[in-house]
């Protein structure tokens, strides 16, 4: 995702979920399903940071609030779902697994609500969930940041060296056109 993000122009999944992503023979992630994609024109070309959309798009289950909502949104949306997926990785089912996909995202776009997180999570991830699924986009960290969080997490927690976790890469990836 965050090869994704930092193209220019930015590429916006718009339907991140589990289903979409899939494990090569190497076992190396892979997204897949771009059909509700869309390149976001540069800030310098629009008005604000988020660009107008089409609402409701992608699965409800992941959707973040404000596409819901048919709010104006950019890449954040993509964070938003990379968290509910990290929480059905985490609690061995999807959020709200006793509801269908459309009241999961009326819970969490109109209640405000998020799934339930056990007390005995570690806190460290607890705390990441909180911040990538906040209800303001502009709260959530990029892809760039995600991946030095979980970086620094993973040498804490597995006492790995710096040069054994995955290089994050600082430049752009691509140019679309």
């Amino acid at each position: 995702m965050n090869y994704l993000h930092t193209c220019k122009p930015p590429i916006i999944h718009r339907d991140l979920k589990p289903a979409n992503l899939l494990l090569d023979y190497s076992g190396e992630l892979q997204i897949a399903d771009f059909g509700l994609a869309k390149l976001r024109p540069q800030p310098s070309q629009m008005e604000s940071d988020k660009y107008v959309m089409t609402g409701e798009t992608g699965s409800y289950r992941y959707m973040a609030p404000e596409v819901f909502r048919y709010e104006t949104y950019n890449e954040k949306v993509d964070v938003y779902s990379y968290a509910m997926i990290v929480y059905y990785i985490i609690a061995g089912h999807q959020p709200w697994p006793t509801m269908n996909g459309s009241k999961a995202a009326f819970t969490a776009a109109v209640e405000g609500n998020r799934p339930h997180i056990p007390r005995d999570w570690d806190d460290r991830i607890v705390r990441f969930l909180k911040l990538w699924w906040d209800d303001d986009p502009d709260k959530r960290p990029s892809f760039e940041n995600i991946l030095m969080e979980l970086n620094e997490y993973s040498q804490a927690v597995f006492k790995t060296e710096q040069n054994a976790a995955p290089h994050v890469k600082n430049s752009s990836c691509c140019i679309v056109s």
